[in-house]
């Protein structure tokens, strides 16, 4: 027994003594922070010239000073080929780059209408690039957001992050606007990705609207307005703001939550979807009734007239997405797939665009808040 604690001794002592050499040799190759570049944003630019096309792929960058202050900045890279991008943006640092930490990835709106699988295969290769990193399809190059001092934080990628963060809770935005995402659902049938799409304006950066896709290919540009609707019908729960405006003195401002279900109906070629809404919120601003809560029936009635205009707006986005966008992106194409089988060629976009396609809403106040007109 006294031999065999020895043995067990003796072995847990050599385990630590090796433990102790790896982490110690380890730590002997691992670069100190301040020879860092850690890459917090990305973005993707193309240029087309005479002699072909060029990427230009800048990294948003921390870098660690001796004092312990962090501060960010651009590394260039642009050439004719990714990786010789790569070693071109190594010529401009002395630091050697970090990935894994990444925030966000701007496109620049010309390389999206150009095509994206090319850099989602790239990445998905790479075994340290962060696929929870939020994706934004930009107007301008994204140099020109990048470079954007923007008061309280250390650099665009992280503002840009507590934006789209926050989003969620508003204008009724999903969640699934990430690199993992956006790679999922290029290539799933009956699928298109829809993006968060920012400008500058007045130096400042905001989201203007939603960028569609169809494949991996950019198909067209909504305004914030219409993205409200769009996310209202495309996502299964949402919250945001909802307003019933008689004039500019006389409104009613509503934060809502919606859930969604789909039905899908088939009849022979042609299919057609029900989507039904079930709408409630609370009462934040009340100029419009002065006895909403105390009368059963005006409060009846401002519920349906708010179910009748939330309805009338889905329909004219319906309409614009038919046969406007002619692209399927509240994803009914999915619903339909899943129901009557996949992998029979059929083009769901085109399918989606010519069917008929029902909305009905129900709409609940919840609670008039602290108090009414």
């Amino acid at each position: 027994m006294e031999k065999n604690k020895k043995n067990k001794v003796m072995i847990i002592c050599v385990l630590v003594a090796v433990l102790i050499v790896f982490f110690l040799e380890k730590s002997e190759e691992a670069p100190n922070v301040e020879e860092l570049d850690i890459a917090v944003g990305i973005g993707y630019n193309i240029t087309e010239k005479s002699d072909g096309i060029y990427y230009d792929i800048p990294f948003n960058v921390y870098y660690f000073q001796e004092n312990g202050k962090t501060k960010s900045n651009i590394r260039q890279g642009r050439d004719k080929t990714t990786g010789q991008v790569k070693q071109e943006r190594q010529r401009e640092s002395p630091r050697s780059y970090s990935l894994g930490f990444e925030k966000v990835v701007l496109i620049e709106e010309k390389f999206a209408k150009y095509g994206i699988r090319g850099i989602l295969d790239v990445s998905f290769n790479l075994p340290k690039f962060n696929n929870d990193a939020f994706v934004f399809v930009c107007r301008e190059n994204t140099n020109e957001y990048f470079k954007e001092d923007i008061m309280g934080y250390t650099s665009t990628s992280d503002f840009l992050y507590g934006l789209i963060k926050n989003m969620q809770d508003n204008w009724f935005f999903g969640e699934n606007y990430k690199y993992k995402d956006l790679i999922l659902i290029v290539d799933s049938e009956g699928r298109n990705a829809v993006l968060p799409y920012i400008e500058k304006e007045k130096d400042e950066i905001a989201i203007k609207g939603m960028a569609l896709f169809k494949g991996d290919k950019l198909k067209a540009v909504i305004d914030i307005n219409d993205a409200k609707w769009m996310n209202i019908l495309r996502e299964k729960k949402s919250k945001g703001l909802l307003t019933l405006k008689k004039n500019s003195k006389e409104y009613i401002n509503s934060y809502s939550s919606s859930q969604k279900k789909v039905k899908c109906i088939k009849n022979g070629e042609e299919c057609k979807f029900i989507i039904d809404l079930d709408i409630s919120g609370d009462i934040i601003s009340n100029t419009m009734y002065k006895d909403l809560f105390s009368n059963t029936e005006t409060l009846k009635n401002f519920e349906k007239l708010m179910a009748s205009e939330i309805r009338g707006y889905l329909l004219d986005f319906v309409k614009k997405m038919q046969t406007d966008y002619r692209v399927d992106c509240l994803e009914l194409g999915k619903i339909a797939a899943a129901k009557y089988g996949r992998g029979t060629g059929v083009d769901w976009n085109e399918v989606v665009c010519r069917s008929e396609i029902e909305i009905n809403v129900r709409f609940k106040v919840n609670s008039v808040g602290r108090g009414e007109y």
